[in-house]
């Protein structure tokens, strides 16, 4: 029998470990709300590809590694909202995505041009999240901003200068500056710097 959906919600699921999900190719919907998932690895889902939507909502998911979406060509629907998420990776190329949401995480940073291959992204919700605004994160938003409402706003918290700027189409990100959302560069510091650092100090 083909089992095109599979709601594992409230299961108190830890992990799904690399594999696990690979015999499930036919599901075009995949439920595991309220768990306690942590973590979500690069190509957990690689063998769902007809998956059209993914239910993540309420689990403790902390850590995205990057290419954890990968292959979801047919995904139309996320939800991410009420986790632990702090870092968004950039997500790969899914053409069918529409609905996005990233409510109530502890997102401070995301990746670079973190929605640039969702071309299709019709609802996209930020709200109550931790962003730490930079040119990085301004350029990602402003490129998917009518996608963004009132109420699915995304809003920073920090630097100061632009604490509580929101981004929707007519938000107070029109007004402030671009100048404002700056980006600092900033490598590891080599062996051999860290040595003369030291020496110095002696």
């Amino acid at each position: 029998m083909t089992v095109f959906s599979r709601d594992m919600s409230n299961n108190m699921i830890p992990t799904i470990q690399p594999g696990e999900l690979d015999p499930f190719t036919n599901l075009t919907r995949l439920i595991l709300q309220q768990n306690n998932i942590s973590a979500l690895g690069t190509n957990l889902f690689q063998h769902q590809t007809s998956l059209q939507e993914l239910d993540l909502r309420q689990n403790s998911i902390s850590e995205v590694q990057a290419g954890a979406f990968n292959n979801l060509g047919s995904v139309i629907r996320i939800y991410l909202q009420d986790n632990q998420i702090v870092f968004l990776p950039t997500f790969p190329s899914l053409g069918s995505l529409n609905v996005l949401n990233l409510q109530n995480n502890k997102i401070e940073n995301i990746g670079q041009e973190c929605f640039a291959n969702l071309p299709n992204l019709g609802s996209l919700n930020f709200n109550g999240n931790n962003l730490a605004c930079d040119c990085n994160v301004y350029s990602s938003l402003v490129a998917v901003i009518n996608a963004l409402s009132q109420g699915r706003a995304a809003v920073c918290v920090s630097p100061p200068r632009v604490a509580s700027v929101e981004f929707y189409p007519g938000g107070s990100y029109e007004d402030q500056p671009v100048q404002d959302f700056t980006c600092c560069m900033y490598s590891e510091p080599t062996r051999d710097t860290l040595f003369a650092l030291i020496t110095s100090s002696e």
